[in-house]
């Protein structure tokens, strides 16, 4: 017994050790034959090309108005798929996405800008170096760049997490945790093949939030710590204004019981100044999105957004969890098991109870309030990805809690089982045997009984 067990400790380090290598060599993979098999089409698209838009505007044509590139790249009008649009009282182009990913990009823009200039056929050059690439910000170099770079923020988030997760629950519970909402949920597929979006920036900044919390209550007084917060809280606003929900996360930290707010209260007014400094930080970000809404709209503010986009009087909740279209449940069901660790979140691991619980149930009603979360076409719901971090907290402290070793190889059976679901709806989600814009009880009927016969056949040999 005890060597099996020091064996199965042996490889849980082993694997540990190795597995951001090897999800690293994983990522790199999916994102090269998504392209190469031309799944997608080319990374920038659709609501991309809103995130994206700033870039070639501002560095390459020097306009702020983004006209000159819709001129260049759309013919004189911007398509409705890449939402933005013209406002009537200017008559200028604003995106209805914040300026927050295209900051994210700005590095693997400027060298995909400069190795599109580099690469480009000097006099007397061999042929293989002949790469004459146009330098309008959407031609081979820049659209990879921009896909790789949310590869980067992806792998970096999940680098982050996991020693976060080992300080809390052990190495065996991270490792089951990260493997459970990488593979388990639409981590993967936004992380990889279907990437240039606000998913990859988000969840690199909610991990950053989760490192840097505990460590300034450790130390308030820290103005560097202060204003990173800060920083972070501006740009997790800058890459999606809903995203002012994980704030959540720093006044709920640690906080264990009903008598500890008043002490936070106290706690936070004693250090006032420190607060000031995190404020001031995130307002000096924003600045630039404020001048953008001025310069496109005439006004300081903006809800860029068109329409009514929540009706919180009417929430889906129930469908947006357990719905065959797209609900959480049905499509990832590891996060019902991650719910059954909110349990284990509560009794062991009170500190983050509260933050993680609270955010995610303010989320769910949020989003399943929103007007367009079943239309949104991606792979099942989209919008779970954003908390797919934080759903490994329970994840984890739920698989610690189990001491006996029948129940943990059951939980382990059952999430491994979870795991290959969603992978295989991954699988044919790629190939376009399932819809863009979600399931029907035909559709899972097709797909379980033909994968039926034909494992018969493989099993039967029968035709």
């Amino acid at each position: 017994m005890k060597s099996s067990r020091a064996w199965l400790e042996r490889g849980t380090a082993c694997i540990s050790r190795h597995f951001l290598a090897g999800l690293t060599v994983l990522a790199l993979l999916i994102y090269m034959f998504t392209y190469l098999q031309g799944y997608f089409g080319v990374p920038i698209r659709s609501d991309g090309t809103g995130y994206y838009a700033y870039l070639p505007s501002y560095l390459i044509y020097g306009d702020p108005s983004l006209e000159q590139n819709a001129i260049v790249q759309y013919g004189g009008e911007y398509p409705h798929s890449t939402f933005i649009r013209r406002q009537a009282d200017t008559g200028r182009y604003l995106s209805q996405y914040n300026m927050g990913v295209s900051l994210f990009l700005l590095p693997f823009f400027l060298i995909a800008h400069g190795v599109t200039w580099f690469m480009q056929s000097l006099p007397g050059a061999p042929e293989w170096y002949a790469f004459n690439h146009p330098l309008n910000g959407y031609s081979l170099f820049y659209q990879h760049a921009a896909g790789l770079s949310n590869v980067f923020y992806f792998l970096l988030a999940i680098a982050i997490l996991k020693p976060i997760l080992e300080r809390n629950y052990g190495r065996s519970a991270a490792l089951f945790s990260i493997i459970g909402i990488v593979f388990g949920t639409n981590l993967l597929n936004y992380g990889t093949g279907d990437c240039v979006s606000a998913h990859p920036s988000t969840l690199f900044t909610i991990s950053a939030v989760l490192r840097i919390v505990p460590h300034w209550y450790q130390d308030p007084g820290s103005r560097l710590k202060s204003l990173a917060l800060g920083i972070l809280l501006g740009l997790l606003y800058l890459i999606r204004p809903p995203n002012i929900l994980f704030f959540l996360i720093v006044p709920l930290y640690g906080l264990t019981r009903l008598s500890d707010v008043r002490d936070r209260l106290f706690f936070f007014w004693n250090h006032r100044a420190s607060i000031a400094w995190a404020g001031i930080s995130l307002l000096l970000l924003l600045i630039p999105q404020v001048l953008i809404w001025k310069y496109a709209t005439g006004r300081y503010w903006v809800n860029s957004y068109e329409g009514g986009c929540y009706g919180w009087m009417r929430p889906e909740i129930w469908t947006f969890l357990f719905s065959i279209n797209r609900g959480m449940f049905f499509w990832f069901p590891v996060t019902l098991i991650s719910a059954w660790g909110l349990i284990a979140l509560y009794k062991n691991s009170r500190q983050w109870f509260w933050p993680i619980s609270v955010t995610v149930i303010i989320f769910i009603v949020m989003m399943s309030s929103y007007f367009l979360w079943k239309n949104a076409g991606g792979f099942g719901n989209r919008y779970v990805v954003d908390i797919a971090l934080l759903m490994s907290f329970p994840l984890a402290a739920g698989w610690r809690a189990i001491k006996r070793r029948r129940i943990r190889v059951l939980v382990l059976l059952l999430t491994a089982g979870c795991v290959c679901w969603t992978v295989y709806l991954m699988k044919l989600y790629y190939t376009r045997e399932i819809s863009f814009y979600g399931l029907d009880w035909p559709a899972v009927f097709d797909i379980l009984w033909t994968r039926q016969q034909y494992l018969l056949f493989l099993l039967t040999g029968a035709s």
